[in-house]
């Protein structure tokens, strides 16, 4: 789960594995707030935000404020209230959610109130070079092999596209925007 505030999207994940095929199947729900929607940022991206809402690959998050029509900030229930739902929809008990540590703490106590544990169901993961390095590495690999099936999302396609490697000086990588632009979006990668 890669979440955010207002200005960016939040991610969420799910991640099977196939085992007939050998291949890791993904499922990758996007938020953003009318905010964000009405920013510089989404609007150089160029890419066709209301289609993709309309398509449901994206939601558009609910007011955290009461009376509040307009959504300004990322509802974490939003995101606790997907998780279940797929979890009902697949049928599936969900083993490991690993979450940016950053901005996370009312998506957390939510989830525990659910019944999901810290510490062992409940990931932390901070986002830098020692935690993004060797999974970097394996999805590049995988993605070349063509092993990862992400169901031809193309906001997922989109954000794989405007990952930029990296690396610090001891050879470990991990990803940056396109340029290091801030319309290039890479939540979902």
């Amino acid at each position: 789960c890669d979440l955010s505030r207002t200005n960016d999207l939040t991610a969420f994940t799910t991640m099977l594995f196939d085992n007939e095929r050998s291949v890791f199947v993904v499922q990758t729900m996007y938020w953003v707030t009318d905010d964000f929607l009405e920013s510089s940022a989404a609007q150089a991206s160029h890419v066709p935000w209301d289609a993709w809402i309309e398509r449901k690959l994206i939601r558009k998050s609910t007011s955290i404020s009461p009376g509040d029509r307009k959504s300004h900030a990322i509802n974490p229930m939003d995101v606790a209230n997907y998780i279940e739902e797929m979890r009902e929809k697949l049928d599936i008990t969900y083993v490991k959610i690993h979450y940016d540590a950053w901005s996370s703490p009312m998506l957390i106590d939510e989830l525990e109130r659910r019944g999901y544990m810290r510490d062992t169901t409940l990931i932390p993961t901070r986002q830098g070079f020692k935690t993004f390095s060797i999974p970097m590495q394996k999805l590049e690999q995988l993605l070349k092999e063509k092993r990862i099936v992400y169901q031809k999302n193309p906001v997922t396609r989109w954000m794989l596209s405007n990952v930029e490697k990296i690396t610090d000086v001891n050879g470990n990588v991990m990803p940056q925007k396109l340029g290091n632009k801030t319309e290039n979006k890479i939540d979902g990668a």
